[in-house]
């Protein structure tokens, strides 16, 4: 039987070794696509394959590189969109015969 967690990226299996390896396990699932570590019973989760503390810091160094990048696209939009039709800049004109919300 398998516990898998796809979003804690875990599964936790029983099976009997006299019939499978926990090799063979490991194989099976990285035939499907997935990463596989088998982890001895006295090794910490955290401390192997795609778990360890490195492989989680550079996720989230990617998660705040996405994040950071789409915040430069998203200020102006909603500068644009939200705060600008409020009149920010009293009526006034950009150039003569041009006024500000024309022109943006």
């Amino acid at each position: 039987s398998a516990a898998v967690s796809l979003m804690g990226r875990r599964a936790l299996v029983s099976f009997d070794p006299s019939l499978v390896s926990p090799a063979k396990l490991a194989e099976a699932v990285q035939s499907l696509g997935f990463d596989a570590t088998v982890i001895d019973d006295g090794e910490s989760p955290l401390s192997a394959g795609p778990l360890s503390s490195s492989a989680l810091s550079r996720e989230a160094l990617s998660w705040r590189r996405q994040f950071l990048g789409s915040l430069v696209f998203s200020v102006p939009v909603f500068v644009i969109a939200m705060a600008l039709p409020v009149d920010t800049f009293g009526g006034g004109e950009a150039l003569p015969g041009l006024p500000w919300r024309t022109l943006l």
